[in-house]
């Protein structure tokens, strides 16, 4: 291999020479051989650290996939699809109030988290209505009773007039 190098390198000293000597004189000292002879050496070295980056991708992309793993895993189970029974056709009696039409299955125990997703909510609309007070009109309220126990018993008031 070396002399195959040193037969190369003495063709292109050669060849160099050759349009030096037509344009100026140069130097033997000056041609740089050292480069020539380090190239192979280098093209291994790109070659092995293209490698080395190649490898070093691979395991990152491994690494990554490993803690998305981790994270799927972490997250809590899916619920299961509840089947429910198929409605059965209507009676051509014409009867449909049966208690054996209503075979609904019982709702599903709560979980943790959904009790704990429906506290959360219920404090945030403590702490807002707490923070926004109004001012009530109680006097509506007490001329109602006022009617209903004239009347002797207890005088319905729609919704957009009492006072809560």
């Amino acid at each position: 291999m070396f002399e195959q190098d040193n037969a190369k390198l003495k063709a292109l000293v050669a060849g160099s020479e050759r349009q030096a000597a037509s344009t100026q004189p140069v130097d033997s000292e000056n041609v740089p051989m050292e480069g020539n002879v380090e190239t192979p050496h280098l093209l291994e070295q790109i070659k092995a650290l293209r490698g080395t980056v190649r490898f070093l991708r691979t395991e990152n992309s491994y690494l990554k996939g490993q803690d998305l793993l981790k994270e799927i895993q972490a997250l809590p189970h899916l619920p299961e699809h509840i089947s429910r029974v198929r409605t059965p056709p209507l009676d051509p009696s014409g009867q449909s109030d049966t208690d054996e039409s209503d075979t609904e299955l019982p709702p599903a125990p709560p979980t943790i988290r959904s009790l704990a997703t429906e506290t959360k909510v219920l404090y945030r609309d403590i702490i807002k209505f707490s923070s926004s007070p109004r001012v009530v009109d109680l006097s509506a309220l007490h001329a109602k009773r006022a009617e209903s126990d004239c009347k002797g018993g207890k005088m319905w008031m729609r919704r957009k007039d009492s006072p809560a």
